[in-house]
């Protein structure tokens, strides 16, 4: 439960957590059961996850993907240094094994050019990289078991077009296992009408509780704990 001991926690933590908290409310929103299961698919730096640990400190796993190697090892370092429990894991999450093509944008962050190169170009990618991709599914059960996910946040710079139809497929919102949707939407990538059909499909389950369109949208599973 998020209570004034949480917030104090936010508000002692270092200035790059705590602004990360004035523009992402959306952490905020929910309260989770106690042992929760936390997964968030572009964990990048591991601000985001970093400051998930302060307001759900009670998480039993708390597990990021993140296939931007030099990502990843800052995050690994800001963890290591603050003391949190996490795991971050050196690949994103896909339909299915395999590599994709990385954009990298300084230091900013990565985008998967191989859905739209035109677009690519028109961003201004500095360089390239190869990326590993895990199935998704597989990659949960090797995380958190067969237990439920009671936080996913995916912020993957475009490739939510190509991973929620595959999770929503294998059942992972039908039967419940992931509680709780964070979404980033990334626009232009080719697969903007998808958006509709992800939403209902989601929808059948679970209760969209924030829609800030075009940035975000959260979802929260409808059924019994």
């Amino acid at each position: 439960m998020i209570d004034e001991q949480v917030y104090a926690r936010v508000a002692s933590a270092e200035p790059e957590i705590r602004d990360l908290a004035r523009i992402w409310p959306l952490c905020f929103l929910f309260e989770l059961p106690a042992q929760a299961n936390i997964v968030v698919a572009g964990a990048y730096r591991g601000r985001v996850m970093a400051l998930l640990a302060l307001l759900y400190p009670d998480y039993v796993n708390l597990v990021g993907f993140e296939p931007q190697l030099a990502a990843r090892a800052a995050a690994i370092e800001r963890f290591n240094a603050s003391g949190i429990r996490a795991m971050v894991q050196p690949f994103g999450l896909g339909e299915s094994d395999g590599t994709f093509d990385m954009g990298e944008y300084g230091d900013e962050y990565a985008g998967f050019v191989n859905l739209d190169p035109q677009r690519a170009r028109m961003v201004g990618h500095t360089e390239h990289a190869t990326g590993e991709l895990r199935e998704a599914v597989r990659a949960f059960d090797d995380a958190v078991g067969p237990n439920k996910i009671d936080l996913l946040l995916l912020n993957i710079e475009g490739y939510e077009w190509i991973l929620l139809p595959h999770l929503i497929r294998a059942g992972l919102f039908s039967s419940g296992r992931i509680r709780r949707l964070v979404l980033q939407v990334h626009w232009g990538m080719g697969y903007d009408d998808r958006l509709a059909w992800i939403a209902a499909e989601i929808e059948k389950t679970h209760k969209r509780v924030y829609d800030a369109i075009p940035s975000w949208c959260l979802w929260q599973w409808s059924g019994v704990e």
